[in-house]
């Protein structure tokens, strides 16, 4: 039929992924891809394979990666800091602190949310 218009198909837009930090993570600690894979009981090739496809990864694998790096599995997430620049992160400033002071912490955050 010549009076209709058919609309071109422009494909699915997929999200983009989160960035996910392994392989920075392994060369900033100095850990050698064989270590990882020894650790995750696979070979070296997988392993180069698990850095690339990252989303393949469970979470006991991604803690027994850290564990080998040296890090916590939730750094896996921000990348290395920078030679010279300390990065700080809030999860370690609060987890170091005593329980009255994450208390009052959690009460001025409240507050700050809440706008009071």
């Amino acid at each position: 039929m010549p009076g209709m218009v058919t609309k071109r198909n422009q494909g699915t837009i997929r999200p983009a992924r989160r960035q996910f930090f392994l392989k920075a993570w392994r060369k900033f600690m100095g850990t050698r891809a064989v270590e990882l894979a020894e650790a995750l009981d696979i070979e070296r090739e997988s392993y180069y394979r698990l850095e690339k496809n990252w989303w393949t990864i469970n979470a006991g694998e991604m803690d027994l990666i850290a564990k080998t790096i040296g890090i916590k599995p939730s750094q896996l997430w921000f990348p290395p800091p920078t030679p010279g620049r300390e990065v700080v992160s809030l999860d370690d400033l609060i987890e170091e602190m005593d329980d009255p002071i994450k208390q009052q912490a959690a009460i001025m955050a409240v507050r700050g949310i809440a706008g009071r």
